[in-house]
């Protein structure tokens, strides 16, 4: 049975399609939340293949250009500009205009729309981010869907913290305003119950990203062990580049120790992103590793290879025998890959990721690195391995099943039932 049935006829082909969005941070280069867009749009697409999608998001024509589905802009402004222009006064004067603007077109549209999904990614916390962005988008969205009587669906999101005060009162009142909403790990349900935003039997899900197809086969590494970098442009909670100035030279000289270490056990060290931005980050580890050892770096030891999409990461993380990482999903990346992993995390959701996989106790803060106590757990790792790794694997396909029941539940069963096989690529291998 369909939790979300057709309310209102589409602009689709077939006049009793559902109009389905999905709302969210896609486009901008996170290949964490992009490869959550894929997941809920492929299991979108199993479970109903004549819904009319349409991509909400800030970056409408990356998604179009990507992904081959309609994209509109977050803050859609109707037949008005896209900002006020003119002297300033008169700017001043438009701005309040030019806001209800954008609040007739959010719900114009969403009166056409049968279901928002806003699927997974961390969006509930306000890492990085300002009250006149997200906070505020998913706010209206929220409050406009509810006045148009249109389902919003909060599907397996990460939440918390949310410090700034304003922040907390708008992404609080948006997941009042939703009609279904599940988080990702238990840690984000408590933070949004203790807050008073959602019920403590509020469901807990998977993260979406353990949806999306693995890599065909293992592909194991070549002549010598190779082991995974993660690093991450780390600024700090507030994403500051002037405040986090030192924050970030501090990381990136642990992880370059980190990195020569590695080098002088005989290690081949792969360096892996999971954002776009990252790229400043692998340049600062490579020119830091080559002025410490005085350019001496074996030819092919150090590899730093494009990456750009989650299928790219995980290809690379199937090229390694363990990982070392700093961004949640190459953390989730390594856990998909069944790939040890030490998380050099900076919020409580990596530690509750590591602890659902039996790896509670190979978790540090990115802030606190000590390259001798990282190294130690790593190798401690690689040598229990074995022990681990069955645990890793079944929690990965237990994962696909509550993925796959969950969206049987809100959209209706699956065209071919069961989970699909290519989804399966790479779990249990190793």
């Amino acid at each position: 049975m369909k939790v979300f049935a057709t309310n209102r006829i589409s602009a689709s082909s077939k006049p009793d399609a559902r109009v389905i969005a999905f709302f969210g941070l896609y486009g901008a280069g996170n290949l964490g939340n992009d490869a959550a867009l894929t997941s809920a749009r492929f299991a979108v697409q199993r479970h109903d293949p004549e819904a009319e999608l349409v991509c909400v998001c800030f970056h409408p024509e990356v998604v179009r250009s990507e992904y081959g589905i309609n994209a509109v802009p977050i803050h859609m402004s109707g037949p008005l500009p896209d900002a006020p222009s003119g002297p300033r006064l008169l700017r001043m004067v438009q701005r309040p205009l030019f806001e209800l603007a954008r609040w007739v077109a959010v719900y114009r549209f969403l009166r056409r729309t049968d279901l928002v999904i806003v699927p997974g990614t961390g969006i509930l916390d306000d890492f990085g981010e300002r009250p006149h962005r997200m906070p505020y988008h998913l706010f209206r969205w929220s409050l406009s869907a509810k006045l148009a009587r249109t389902k919003f669906a909060f599907v397996n999101v990460g939440a918390g913290p949310i410090r700034h005060p304003v922040n907390r009162f708008l992404m609080k009142r948006a997941v009042r305003f939703s009609s279904y909403r599940s988080y990702r790990d238990d840690i984000s349900r408590s933070y949004m119950s203790e807050i008073g935003a959602s019920a403590d039997d509020t469901p807990v899900m998977p993260d979406l990203v353990f949806g999306v197809t693995r890599p065909a086969g293992p592909t194991l590494p070549g002549s010598s062990p190779t082991i995974g970098l993660g690093v991450m442009a780390y600024q700090g909670w507030a994403n500051d580049p002037v405040s986090g100035e030192g924050i970030f030279r501090s990381y990136i000289d642990n992880m370059s120790t980190i990195a020569c270490r590695l080098l002088d056990k005989g290690y081949t060290v792969r360096v892996l992103i999971g954002e776009t931005c990252d790229e400043s980050a692998v340049d600062a580890l490579l020119k830091s590793v080559r002025q410490r050892r005085d350019g001496d770096v074996p030819a092919g030891r150090l590899i730093a290879e494009p990456i750009d999409t989650m299928h790219d990461l995980l290809t690379q993380i199937a090229a390694t025998d363990a990982v070392i990482a700093t961004r949640y999903h190459n953390v989730v990346g390594a856990l998909m890959m069944n790939r040890p992993v030490v998380s050099l995390g900076y919020a409580a959701r990596f530690d509750e990721i590591m602890k659902s996989m039996g790896l509670g106790d190979y978790c540090h803060h990115a802030e606190s690195i000590v390259p001798e106590a990282i190294l130690a757990d790593l190798d401690e790792l690689l040598e229990k391995w074995d022990a681990f790794s069955p645990t890793v694997d079944n929690r990965n396909q237990q994962y696909l099943r509550e993925l796959e029941r969950q969206f049987e539940s809100l959209i209706g069963p699956p065209v071919q039932p069961g989970v699909p096989a290519a989804i399966l690529n790479g779990v249990g291998s190793r």
